[in-house]
């Protein structure tokens, strides 16, 4: 407790000093303002999400031969790190240009909107980090381009990239519309819509009519897609009761545009083995 000196009054050490405005005859001081303050309140900057840190992995030896082993989770933060999020391979059959040409002439005449860099991986494969999902998907779209370089055309095909691409092998993975007819429209959200589209692969964007909502009939969604999978034909979506737990539910047809074709026996993209020169000469 505080001690009281004689007459009950409280010492003046208790009591804090008081501001230099408070005093008498003492001149109030104008404080400046602080616009960034304001600013920072209003525009916060934008923060990076953080990559988690791998940390460094022990060799070990099997059968006299050194193996290294790391998590599906730590891969994907290698990825992201190496900025690999939206990595194409553009794979040239006939022959490619210098990368210097490259460089200057994929960006305009890809369509690509923001940045990218380009690399060679071999003779025949380079490799495009992209930046943007739209890029991404615009040139997973597109079969082919032409590019022109010094007064010539060369054929350029786009793939996925993945960890574990092979020169010789083609990923299975394709990019492909698949709809929806008959789905119930409160179900077009962007949450609904991708998580029916997840039945069949991983979704990537809808159409415009499906987001400006002027096709009640039918949404529809571009998916990346194993070429390889058995893939449904029909989705089930159900809606349970709050309260009473009662399901509700319908089966939504699906419906593939196209399907790119894979060829298992030379694994390439773009034909199947009815259509497979190596087994059909």
């Amino acid at each position: 407790m505080t001690k009281t000196t004689a007459g009950g009054i409280f010492p003046l050490e208790e009591f804090p000093p008081l501001p230099i405005h408070d005093k008498p005859g003492a001149q109030p001081t104008l404080l400046e303002p602080k616009p960034t303050q304001y600013a920072k309140i209003l525009n916060p900057k934008p923060t990076t999400p953080l990559i988690p840190k791998v940390s460094p992995k022990p060799v070990i030896i099997i059968h006299g031969e050194p193996s290294i082993t790391w998590k599906t989770s730590e891969v994907k933060s290698l990825i992201a790190q190496e900025n690999l999020q939206y990595a194409i391979i553009g794979k040239f059959s006939y022959g490619k240009p210098e990368i210097q040409e490259l460089r200057r002439s994929i960006p305009g005449q890809c369509g690509i909107k923001s940045e990218c860099t380009i690399g060679v991986l071999d003779t025949r494969h380079i490799l495009i980090r992209l930046t943007t999902m739209e890029d991404y998907v615009h040139l997973l779209s597109t079969a082919a381009f032409y590019i022109k370089a010094k007064e010539n055309y060369w054929q350029m095909r786009t793939l996925k990239w993945d960890t574990w691409f092979e020169p010789e092998v083609e990923t299975t993975i394709g990019v492909a519309w698949i709809s929806f007819p008959d789905l119930p429209p409160n179900f077009f959200a962007k949450e609904a819509i991708f998580s029916i589209a997840s039945a069949v692969g991983k979704p990537l964007t809808v159409d415009m009519a499906t987001k400006n909502q002027t096709r009640p009939s039918c949404a529809r969604v571009k998916i990346e897609v194993d070429l390889t999978a058995r893939l449904p034909q029909r989705v089930k979506i159900n809606e349970e009761d709050d309260i009473t737990g009662h399901i509700k539910s319908k089966w939504i047809k699906i419906q593939y545009d196209y399907l790119p074709k894979y060829c298992n026996e030379c694994c390439l993209q773009g034909h199947d083995e009815h259509n497979c020169w190596a087994l059909h000469p």
